[in-house]
């Protein structure tokens, strides 16, 4: 089990486009989790809540923050100014986030798109689990798990734009089975 460190903090809204609510990281503590070699991934508990897994992201002037996407601060009911109490651990898991049972199934039985998924970077790998993951139904997990390894056997680069269409074709056709 890694050291844990926590600290308070508030949350805060950048100005511009690219990153919205967010909270700093204290430079210590940055520096203690970007020099591990797990990367800059971490698992965070806030307000004492279930841990979630990111990563700590360069704000372009030498402080690191985490970003809070709104699924996150709708489910711990979080706003603008909150005061935080944060609690950050290493994330050693072997993807950066949990690997869901459909996905892990569907490589397993399939190697060509296994070596493909394996062969992509970790954020690509990251990307993936998330789409399948970012769904409640085991039904759905699995048609996703399903188009994204078929995708990677003809396309191993990934193409995202093509994988959204195919998913979207996916979803239209359980529709028109029910």
């Amino acid at each position: 089990m890694s050291a844990t460190h926590s600290f308070n903090s508030t949350i805060q809204l950048f100005e511009d486009n690219l990153w919205f609510y967010h909270f700093l990281i204290p430079p210590k503590v940055a520096s203690y989790f970007l020099s591990l070699p797990s990367s800059r991934r971490v698992l965070c508990k806030i307000n004492g809540n279930t841990a979630f897994n990111c990563a700590l992201m360069p704000d372009g002037l030498g402080e690191y923050f985490i970003n809070l996407p709104q699924k996150t601060r709708n489910e711990l009911d979080l706003k603008k100014h909150q005061e935080l109490h944060v609690t950050l651990e290493a994330d050693t898991s072997e993807y950066g986030m949990p690997m869901p049972e459909e996905l892990r199934e569907m490589l397993h039985q399939d190697p060509e798109g296994n070596a493909a998924f394996m062969a992509l970077t970790p954020g690509k790998q990251r990307n993936l689990i998330y789409i399948v993951n970012n769904v409640k139904s085991n039904a759905i997990k699995m048609r996703r798990a399903f188009v994204i390894v078929t995708h990677l056997r003809i396309h191993p680069k990934l193409d995202f734009k093509q994988l959204n269409v195919e998913l979207k074709a996916a979803n239209q056709a359980a529709k028109n089975i029910k």
